[in-house]
């Protein structure tokens, strides 16, 4: 994958995602990644089952 970068920081994961798209992503996970999302535009894909951010 491009355009990925992770951190730890204490106890919790931050990954920096830019121009991305994550395929075999479920609803679920896709809600969950739209909701905790900070910045940027994320959208669900569903004829791919594919996140793109």
């Amino acid at each position: 994958m491009v355009n990925i970068y992770m951190e730890r920081l204490k106890d919790r994961w931050i990954i920096h995602m830019k121009d991305a798209r994550v395929n075999g992503v479920s609803v679920e996970l896709a809600d969950f990644i739209k909701r905790s999302a900070k910045q940027g535009r994320v959208r669900y894909v569903p004829e791919y089952e594919a996140l793109k951010y």
